[in-house]
């Protein structure tokens, strides 16, 4: 793994890397596209590939768009087994 790319993130800095957005807006949005956070001991963390994601979906909002938009946009389907 080179040393820019991440492993895992924990939950709990989500709400800074989003300039501050509230706790429960961070679980709604992992919710919207099916993020299940892995425990460690008493963290909660995501892969990168799920920060990635939140990146993504961050940005979309910010330029006015909604969570249900960007999910029929990346045919992201939460009802999926």
């Amino acid at each position: 793994m080179s040393s820019g790319e991440i492993d895992r993130f924990p939950v709990n800095q989500l709400q800074a890397r989003y300039g501050g957005l509230v706790r429960s807006a961070v679980y709604k949005r992992l919710e919207e596209l099916n993020i299940k956070p892995q425990r460690v001991g008493r963290n909660s963390f995501i892969t990168g590939a799920e920060l990635q994601l939140m990146d993504e979906l961050h940005e979309f909002i910010q330029r006015g768009g909604s969570a249900a938009a960007f999910k029929e946009m990346r045919g992201l389907n939460q009802d999926q087994a």
